[in-house]
Order: C-alpha cells, then structure tokens, then sequence
C-alpha cells in the first residue's frame, strides 16, 4: 500500500466511520483532504498545520520547510 493509499483510507475511515487520529480537528482533516486531492494531481500542497503535517511524516510522506509551514513532496 503506497503512502497516497494510505491516506487516502485514513479520510474514508474519518468521513465514513467517524474514526478520526489523535489530536486531529475537522479542520486538520480537511487540510489533509487538500494535500490528499493536490498530491493525487501529482502536485506539491503547502500547509501549515502542525498535526497534518505530523500526520503525514508518520504516514511515510516527505514533509519539508517552506516558508512559514511546509510542503510535500510524494
């Protein structure tokens, strides 16, 4: 299962069974839903949301300093 998959399930398993991770708000999940949408574009998102962005590393995902937040790189 790639990392994309993974986070991919993780969100069906918030929207669909109200499963959400630690320390994780509605707005961190909708700011991963947005990093979910652009990487599966094959795009970069930006954030900065520090749980979304822990979230991520512990998925597997490359997470690097940009600016005032991050960016991701696949």
């Amino acid at each position: 299962m790639t990392n994309l998959q993974k986070l991919g399930a993780m969100l069906n398993k918030c929207y669909f069974e109200g499963k959400m991770p630690k320390c994780a708000t509605m707005a961190d999940i909708a700011v991963l839903q947005c990093c979910y949408n652009a990487l599966s574009e094959k795009k970069r998102p930006e954030l900065i949301s520090l749980s979304a962005k822990n979230i991520l590393e512990n998925m597997g995902f490359t997470v690097a300093p940009k600016g005032v937040g991050w960016i991701v790189i696949c």
